[in-house]
């Protein structure tokens, strides 16, 4: 793979090295994402691009007196000129009196050892160095990357062909924030073009090198800039790309309002929000419109997924319109994460049953992910001398009647029956649940078993006839379950524990 040193051209002018200049000078007061007392980090790999970016700035902060710039290099080690690049950017930076800050990473094998692609290793490893730089600055810190007019372009193109959405297509942002370190990221060239750059850095004697790595066309993005881009601008002229570039940042604006919109819909139609389900109000959900209905589902599944990539439109979509027609049953997104309506509420919730076992220790608490929790003890049967005047909440049993010596909670089954307290025959334990008001996606239900697995508990709705209390009980176990309540819908649940 070759890479070019480049440093001597002919053709452009001074005026359009000037115009560049005046470009940055007005994007400044533009956008004013940089301030006065700001330490500007410029990223620079060594291309056209980054170079000219590093001159404009060192030029723009010469006319403005300002001293807090700081060009930074990260050698990625995926190239045999990677060395090369870093010592010429170096040079550069000595021979005008700036500041440079060297950083490198073994992108290769991070990528193997984490999964990530290797461009995406590449970008996590040098944004990485680049936010880390003078953390202790008294100063705002700003990055600021080569991105540009082309490059927007080439963006929206490739999202455009994949079936992005508005965000998507607002293609590369003027200013974003990097998570890790909350370090601001900026591209103040989106509106100057690839070869305005490249030629500010022959006017200005610039040194740069040429990846030839750029022009692979097994790359999408390559054939985008070599095959298609030069078609765009000689069948519809040069101002076709500049068009694509304008209409990324429109779509920006479009994604920006439906984001705002659909925080105050999300807010309107939310119920509750839980670790394992968040419930919508139905009535309210099938009243807007179709786009900020799929925007409700869309965040429901990422905050449930924990922001797993989102489900494709016509997943969305399919579930959108099995809510509205009101279809029975339960309506599988995708990942395990499904929809239903029930009595006015929209139902989003992990649809995957759970079949841990838990084993329930002396004195111990055990916690039903999405339920609540569960505790046990035991006491004396004249605790409770009217067993008609239970707590609330509070399921007693007779000790030795228990089969064996440990007790185990799990998630119920299909199938799973109980011989409830006073009742005549055994139930199923998803027709007890529905007697007391579970919703239907909420019957996988803890429930209490003893040695067997025979259930003896459904808290806090029934015990099983065969460890009732009676008045020859000499010791019971009391299983507390503090359940928060919603509507008749159990959130949370508590259960004691045995104590021996």
């Amino acid at each position: 793979m070759k890479t070019e040193l480049q440093n001597n051209h002919t053709n452009p002018t001074a005026e359009e090295s000037d115009d560049l200049l005046r470009y940055l000078r007005n994007w400044h007061k533009e956008y004013c994402l940089i301030g006065a007392e700001d330490t500007v980090i410029c990223a620079v790999s060594g291309g056209a691009d980054s170079m000219a970016m590093a001159d404009l700035f060192r030029q723009y902060y010469a006319i403005e007196g300002r001293l807090r710039l700081i060009i930074a290099h990260f050698n990625h080690h995926l190239r045999l000129e990677a060395d090369q690049e870093a010592e010429m950017v170096k040079n550069w930076c000595n021979g005008n009196g700036l500041t440079f800050e060297y950083g490198e990473g073994d992108v290769a094998g991070y990528a193997e050892s984490t999964g990530v692609p290797i461009h995406t290793a590449a970008r996590v490893l040098r944004y990485n160095f680049l936010t880390s730089l003078y953390p202790k600055s008294p100063h705002k810190r700003v990055v600021c990357t080569a991105h540009h007019q082309d490059d927007q372009a080439e963006t929206l193109l490739l999202r455009l062909f994949s079936g992005s959405g508005a965000k998507g297509l607002s293609g590369i942002r003027q200013a974003t924030l990097w998570k890790e370190s909350g370090v601001t990221i900026v591209r103040p060239l989106l509106g100057a073009t690839r070869q305005q750059l490249r030629e500010h850095c022959v006017v200005n004697a610039v040194p740069f090198m040429d990846d030839a790595s750029n022009n692979d066309i097994h790359y999408p993005r390559n054939r985008v800039r070599r095959n298609l881009l030069p078609v765009i601008a000689e069948q519809f002229g040069a101002s076709a790309v500049a068009g694509i570039a304008r209409s990324a940042e429109l779509f920006s604006l479009i994604a920006e309002y439906i984001d705002t919109i659909s925080a105050v819909v999300w807010n309107e139609a939310i119920i509750e929000c839980e670790e394992h389900q968040i419930i919508l109000d139905s009535n309210r959900y099938n009243s807007y419109l179709t786009m900020l209905r799929l925007r409700l589902l869309q965040r429901a599944y990422q905050q449930l997924s924990k922001n797993q990539r989102p489900p494709s439109l016509r997943l969305l979509q399919n579930a959108d319109k099995a809510l509205l027609l009101g279809a029975n049953g339960t309506y599988e997104i995708n990942s395990g994460i499904a929809v239903r309506q029930e009595k006015g509420r929209t139902y989003v919730f992990h649809s995957t049953p759970n079949r841990q076992t838990y084993t329930l220790q002396d004195g111990g608490t055990v916690t039903f992910p999405g339920f609540g929790e569960l505790t046990i003890s035991s006491g004396e049967p004249n605790r409770f001398p009217d067993l008609h005047s239970i707590p609330d909440g509070v399921l007693i049993c007779d000790s030795d009647r228990l089969s064996g010596s440990v007790l185990n909670a799990r998630y119920s089954a299909p199938g799973d029956r109980i011989f409830p307290f006073k009742a005549k025959s055994s139930q199923r334990v998803t027709e007890i649940l529905r007697a007391h008001g579970v919703p239907r996606h909420l019957r996988s239900y803890p429930i209490i078993c003893d040695d067997d697995d025979e259930i003896i508990a459904i808290p806090p709705y029934v015990i099983a006839d065969r460890v009732k209390v009676t008045s020859d009980s000499r010791k019971i176990t009391i299983f507390t379950w503090k359940t928060v309540l919603s509507n008749s819908h159990p959130q949370s649940i508590v259960a004691t524990q045995r104590i021996k």
